[in-house]
């Protein structure tokens, strides 16, 4: 998985209750839901699918508070300086 999703599935265990497996489930519907792929995601796909599509996902799974969660894993996602991938090195050149 990318370094984006693996970081967000932390982030979503911090602010829920959810386990490792219930987090990491949730934002794989959030991100099939948005047509992106957990292992290719980028920061910036994953930040526009927190905020478009998470509240709902946490609404389905009866989280209160789902918009609120989103903007703290947005803001905690945008601090965080991710590794280059292939595909970042390649559109450089």
């Amino acid at each position: 998985m990318s370094d984006v999703f693996e970081k967000t599935c932390e982030f979503l265990e911090k602010y829920t209750s959810f386990t490792q497996l219930q987090s990491r489930g949730t934002i794989r519907l959030m991100l099939k839901e948005a047509n992106l792929d957990p292992q290719a995601v980028e920061k910036d796909e994953m930040i526009e699918a927190l905020k478009s599509n998470l509240p709902s996902e946490l609404e389905k799974r009866g989280v209160d508070g789902g918009a609120e969660i989103a903007e703290q894993l947005v803001a905690d996602v945008e601090k965080v300086r991710f590794a280059d991938t292939a595909y970042d090195v390649f559109k450089k050149i």
